[in-house]
């Protein structure tokens, strides 16, 4: 007997389709549960900007430039990566701190916060760029609180999803989430280049900043915190448990899901239909085949 994962999705307008588990947890966490769509986009900004910071600002250290108090020669290569490495061990050492404190005090507002810190890093390199003769402390600052903001947020963003996704199907919702914050190394390095090309690096650097400025306020409108005392009352937001499976002690009977949640399954946006009746999220007395 094979088991086949697969789940009922009504649209908005009433059409339904039936597609396989792992890709209705995809559609859900990246554009229907609005909190999870936050986060993916957060997670997407955040290693938007790690491309610019291994790509761009490498290059700008490197370059030189113009400014306002005149032209100024690139670092050298020692320089280059002490500010790498300032923000990369900025970025790695904390995580474990906020991690822990998230688990306690919930996510949004760490997710917030470390993206205005990335915000500040962002506004401290483009001050330095453009108005400093030597802009080599300038970098050093704004990688660390680049690196700092970054870690901040990066271990709760992991967690806000767990948060949001019922245990059978969190393994694919963390990787619709893995999916979107990988693709921003991509889309941060090709972004950032491609913007410095046509109006120069300051001036991508503003709207990297300008693009972490809109993830914040997404976060901050649109995330539903889910705090620890919250579950151990009984108080956890509603999800779709559409992955639950059971096997019935009857040998003409197929692998069938019903929605673990009970009565709730009514109001969830992936409805399943188990072929036998439910109750309280368990199956009743298997059905007599006929003689």
């Amino acid at each position: 007997m094979v088991a086949t994962k697969q789940s009922e999705l009504r649209w908005p307008s009433g059409r339904a389709s039936i597609i396989d588990v792992p890709r209705s947890a995809f559609i859900y966490t990246s554009f229907v549960n609005s909190a999870t769509l936050s986060i993916c986009f957060a997670g997407l900004t955040i290693n938007f900007l790690s491309g610019f910071a291994w790509g761009l600002l490498v290059k700008w250290m490197k370059g030189g430039g113009s400014n306002l108090a005149g032209d100024w020669t690139g670092l050298d290569v020692t320089a280059v990566s002490n500010v790498l490495l300032a923000y990369g061990l900025f970025k790695g050492v904390p995580q474990f701190l906020f991690g822990f404190l998230g688990d306690r005090y919930g996510r949004k507002w760490f997710i917030v916060g470390g993206l205005s810190v990335c915000i500040l890093g962002l506004i401290i390199m483009i001050g330095a760029g453009v108005n400093q003769p030597d802009p080599t402390l300038g970098f050093y600052f704004g990688g660390i609180f680049l690196g700092f903001g970054t870690s901040i947020m990066y271990t709760n963003n992991l967690a806000a999803i767990c948060d949001h996704a019922d245990a059978s199907w969190r393994s694919s919702a963390l990787g619709a989430y893995r999916f979107w914050r990988d693709l921003g190394y991509a889309v941060g390095a090709l972004v950032t280049g491609a913007f410095a090309d046509w109006v120069g690096i300051p001036w991508s650097v503003g709207i990297a900043a300008i693009l972490t400025t809109i993830s914040a306020l997404l976060v901050a409108v649109l995330y539903e915190e889910v705090l620890p005392e919250d579950s151990k009352e009984g108080k956890a937001i509603e999800m779709p448990a559409f992955t639950s499976m059971q096997y019935l002690p009857n040998p003409y009977m197929q692998p069938v899901f019903f929605p673990s949640t009970g009565d709730n399954a009514a109001q969830m946006p992936f409805v399943m239909a188990p072929s036998y009746p439910v109750s309280q999220g368990q199956p009743l007395a298997a059905p007599q085949q006929s003689a």
